[in-house]
């Protein structure tokens, strides 16, 4: 091992853009989860739905938390790339004019 590692910043950029399609799609399904929770709360009346809604909403922050978490990794992971990318470049320019 020659102690190198080789990046792709291309590729590093596309898989943070590919993590925040994820978050993206989460939310969708958040917010599907969210209004079929409302419309069973407006729908079915008792304590069959109050312990269903509290059930659900007892999951809330976990789910704030995950969506926050899988949004941090891709904006990470997009940035790292561009710094790379931009690094490579910079490097590139300054051999170009030796």
């Amino acid at each position: 091992m020659n102690g190198r590692i080789d990046i792709d910043p291309e590729q590093v950029i596309v898989r943070g853009n590919n993590i925040t399609t994820i978050y993206e799609e989460y939310v969708a399904l958040k917010n599907d989860v969210l209004k079929t929770t409302q419309e069973v709360e407006s729908a079915w009346e008792g304590a069959d739905s109050a312990g269903y809604v509290t059930a659900i909403h007892s999951y809330d922050d976990e789910f704030k938390k995950l969506g926050e978490i899988i949004a941090q990794l891709g904006d990470i992971i997009h940035r790292h790339g561009n710094r790379v990318a931009n690094s490579r470049d910079e490097i590139r320019n300054l051999a170009s004019r030796l």
